[in-house]
């Protein structure tokens, strides 16, 4: 249930509830960092000891001869380090206790990779590459269980925790930052909206200085901090001259002081603040997924899977094809015009689940799970999302990628770049077959569900990383062995 705004002070109170809540990536305390390290050392030294005791027996991790002891310390070190270089220390892209669990199993298999490459060309260094994967079998439960569970406990302690953030400016800059804010529903926001803001802190200074007795008399400061806020957010640079004492004041009471100008956000690209003098330079840059080395990354990875993938399913391909014929006749293929990066068109295959003539009356249709229009063979192959595995061709044409944004159909993406401001910047990466908005939500999806869809995927380009990506294969495969995707 929505809950009104209070007028109270100055300003208003937004209660938990009248916020709109988004999703963001959280970043980690040193102290919850320290926890989480502490626990993966702890859950890594039980899987040693387990495979130890079961392969060895215990005494034999203080035998120097054997060496197993320094062996593990090696590796825990090596799955410590990557855990590190991925982020994983840093903040959690999980919104669930199995998303964590994917995301630690991608981790650790990650770091397995290179040992066993390792272990392989220099045999000597290791007691036995067979107890390497039954480590790593072990640690995937062990550590994945352990963080996950972490990653439920702290979940629960941020629901309990509540922010107060009061927001000062001209009204609709106000209300401009409070709707690109990440708030939980126990957070409280006040809006401390302004008409003359700037004349106010002009009049304020009058006299060249600005004391301690400036700041009691401007009626935003002593609303905020009457009503207790923990973070105090100005849509305006205040002046120079201000800032001493403001934070100072600030300081003292343990108020979070920040500047949101409403003209700069992150969102089509990312930017850094420098120093040069007594200048603050905002210094834009492309996004890490617009970046010609990080696509020459990604095309060699997509290459890399893409093309093992299409000789061992070539079988299946062959099956799926007779199967579609024998049901439907042919063409097998379905071509269907979709927008791609940057807007360019380009025609997805897909294995034809649909009769031929299924819109030539109606024209485009959005998907309906309650309309019947799949062949015999059709639904089993959506229901299983075997209908997207000619895909696989789009990516070897580098008109698709493995992960990105799904692609969608030039009509309704007309009718998407009117409503939603922001719709073509999924258009900055390559579409792919699974994408994270396809993780965290269902197949079939309704018009009405297009906003979340777009947030989803413009998440995945501002905090795009080759882990979000290995991480989304992950799950994306698991969900598949489940029929989760279909």
């Amino acid at each position: 249930m929505e809950i009104s705004p209070i007028n109270t002070l100055e300003g208003s109170i937004l209660l938990p509830g009248a916020v709109k809540q988004r999703r963001a990536p959280a970043p980690f305390s040193p102290s919850w960092t320290a926890a989480l390290l502490l626990g993966d050392i702890i859950m890594f030294m039980a899987s040693v000891i387990i495979v130890a005791a079961t392969r060895f027996g215990i005494p034999a991790l203080f035998d120097r001869r054997i060496g197993l002891g320094i062996a593990a310390i090696a590796l825990i070190a090596v799955w410590l380090a990557f855990f590190k270089r991925l982020g994983l220390y840093e903040r959690s892209f999980s919104t669930t206790f199995r998303d964590e669990c994917y995301s630690t199993f991608t981790a650790l298999t990650i770091g397995v990779a290179p040992l066993l490459l390792i272990f392989t060309i220099f045999p000597s260094i290791s007691p036995s590459r067979s107890a390497l994967l039954e480590l790593y079998a072990v640690a995937a439960v062990s550590v994945s269980g352990a963080r996950a569970a972490l990653h439920s406990l702290r979940s629960n302690l941020a629901r309990q925790a509540a922010r107060r953030i009061a927001v000062i400016g001209h009204p609709a800059r106000v209300d401009a930052v409070i709707s690109e804010l990440i708030l939980t529903s126990q957070d409280e926001v006040l809006r401390l909206p302004v008409d003359d803001f700037d004349e106010r802190m002009r009049l304020a200074m009058a006299d060249g200085r600005f004391t301690d007795s400036n700041l009691d008399a401007l009626a935003w400061m002593r609303s905020a901090t009457e009503w207790g806020c923990d973070t105090l957010i100005a849509t305006e640079a205040l002046p120079p001259e201000i800032m001493p004492t403001l934070l100072r004041r600030t300081e003292r009471l343990g108020i979070k002081f920040a500047f949101a100008p409403t003209k700069i956000r992150s969102q089509a690209y990312d930017f850094t603040l420098q120093k040069d003098g007594g200048l603050a330079l905002i210094c834009p840059r492309s996004l890490r997924i617009c970046k010609p080395q990080v696509q020459l990354v990604r095309r060699i990875i997509d290459l890399a899977l893409v093309i093992p993938a299409i000789i061992i399913l070539s079988p299946l391909l062959a099956l799926i094809s007779l199967a579609v014929f024998i049901d439907a006749g042919s063409p097998v293929i379905y071509r269907q015009t979709r927008v791609g990066r940057y807007g360019r068109e380009f025609e997805i295959f897909k294995f034809r689940s649909m009769p031929k003539d299924a819109e030539q009356a109606t024209g485009p249709v959005w998907a309906d799970p309650h309309r019947r229009r799949v062949t015999r063979i059709g639904g089993f192959l959506r229901r299983t999302s075997l209908d997207e595995l000619p895909q696989l061709f789009n990516v070897l044409r580098n008109e698709m990628t493995l992960v990105g944004p799904r692609p969608e159909r030039p009509y309704y993406v007309e009718k998407f770049r009117q409503q939603f401001p922001r719709y073509d910047e999924r258009h900055l990466a390559l579409p792919g077959i699974t994408g994270w908005s396809q993780v965290h939500m269902k197949r079939v999806l309704s018009p009405s569900d297009v906003g979340e869809k777009l947030a989803y995927d413009l998440f995945y380009i501002e905090h795009w990383s080759l882990f979000m990506d290995a991480s989304i294969l992950v799950k994306t495969f698991f969900e598949f062995l489940f029929h989760k995707v279909a």
